[in-house]
């Protein structure tokens, strides 16, 4: 099944990326029946309408999670950061009942009929008062010798 998350990823690209207000930057099929897809979000809903076009495109699809730009969607530390720091459940996660799912999902109904679900990971208007998220500089990573640390 893995083998096939190369066409599927190009295909809920277009998908998400069809609506011209919404930018998709980036789209990882990391497992099975699950997507992460950056966006480059300009106004609230974008997220949401991301996952619904995501769930509509592959009957595979189970799991959406939608990120910024700014997270790499083929980390999953990084989209894990992303869900912890920028979702609350009870706001953000989107799950869409008796829906036509894949055979091949063990957890399935025996008529076909699965539950989806989608989660926007992306920050918040809420969240402009924090500080941005930081990195270590490449050039500080290529001049730090792990010898100087450890005997």
């Amino acid at each position: 099944m893995l083998l096939s998350t190369i066409p599927m990823e190009a295909n809920l690209y277009r998908a998400v990326a069809r609506d011209g207000a919404r930018r998709s930057r980036r789209c990882a099929c990391p497992g099975p029946f699950t997507c992460f897809v950056s966006i480059e979000q300009r106004i609230p809903g974008q997220a949401k309408n991301a996952i619904l076009a995501a769930l509509g495109a592959d009957l595979y699809m189970k799991r959406i999670v939608v990120v910024d730009e700014d997270v790499d969607v083929f980390d999953d530390r990084q989209v894990n950061w992303a869900i912890a720091t920028r979702c609350q459940p009870d706001r953000d996660i989107t799950i869409i009942t008796n829906a036509r799912g894949s055979d091949l999902d063990p957890s399935a109904r025996d008529d076909g009929y699965t539950a989806k679900w989608g989660v926007d990971a992306t920050a918040k208007p809420s969240l402009a008062s924090y500080t941005p998220r930081h990195r270590v500089p490449s050039d500080v990573w290529q001049r730090i010798d792990l010898k100087d640390f450890f005997a």
